[in-house]
Order: structure tokens, then sequence, then C-alpha cells
């Protein structure tokens, strides 16, 4: 008798999709826009600071300063950047349409799909407290479906 797929694995799997549908239009935006030049990163820079009031400039000076470390880093790194990104979604992807299909060896991509994400964040940003920011926010969510789909394993095989 064929496994059935239980509504909570249906639910996690409609969740990651379209987490990932945003992150892969993200990333073709990206390839689209192309690398960052430095006239695109002073006109930006331009905004930043033009969008901090002088009590946000006083209390937390980090805020402009990481975004703008941001951009030169993901200008330097931009093909890299994009290549990981757009490994890590369509292994994230894979993972996802293979639980959905009941295949243990989805959750274990998933896995790796959620060391990756993690990862990059760490790679690429962890000098900066946004940085930090984005390590804890992937990291926790990352863990909390590992655990979730980890759950529904048993019904897989």
């Amino acid at each position: 008798m064929e496994k059935a797929r239980s509504n909570g694995l249906t639910a996690l799997c409609i969740l990651s999709w379209i987490w990932m549908a945003i992150a892969l239009l993200s990333v073709f935006s990206e390839i689209n826009t192309g690398r960052l030049t430095e006239a695109d990163i002073r006109a930006q820079k331009i905004v930043i600071l033009e969008s901090q009031t002088p009590e946000t400039l006083e209390a937390a000076p980090w805020v402009a300063e990481d975004s703008i470390e941001m951009l030169y880093i993901s200008s330097e790194n931009f093909t890299a950047m994009v290549v990981i990104n757009l490994a890590a979604i369509l292994l994230g992807l894979t993972g996802v349409l293979l639980m959905f299909q009941l295949r243990k060896l989805g959750y274990h991509l998933y896995i790796i799909y959620s060391i990756l994400s993690v990862s990059y964040w760490v790679y690429y940003f962890h000098g900066l407290t946004f940085g930090w920011i984005f390590i804890g926010f992937s990291a926790v969510f990352a863990i909390l479906f590992v655990i979730l789909y980890g759950t529904q394993v048993k019904k897989m095989s």
C-alpha cells in the first residue's frame, strides 16, 4: 500500500516552494540587473545616507555602514554569490519536490540546502552586524524547517 502524504508535509512543502520561488525571482532579478558598478554603489550610498535620520546615525551608525559594505561585498563577489544562491535554491527545490513525493532523499537534500543557505551568509557577511542578523534569521528558519520536515521523515520511503 502506498504511503499517504500528510497535510502537515503538504503545508511545509507549499511554504518552502513559496519561499524558494521568491528567492529564485530575486536571483533572476540580480542576474538581469548585473554587477553593481561604482556609480550604482555611489547612488545607493546617497539613498542609504539620506534615509537615515541624525538620531539613527548617532544611535546605530552601523546600519548605514553595514548597508554600504554589503553593496561592495555583493559587487565584488557577484558571480560567486549568484551561482551559490542559484545552486542552493535549485537543490532546495529538488529536495522539497522529493519530500512531496515521499522520498527521504529529499530530506537529506533539504538539510544540505539549509546548511548552504546559512553558510552563504556566514561566509560573505560574518563581520557585519546586519550579516549576523541575517545569519540568525536564516539559521532559525533553517533549523525550524529541518525539525518540522524531520517529523515527517517516518512517512517517507
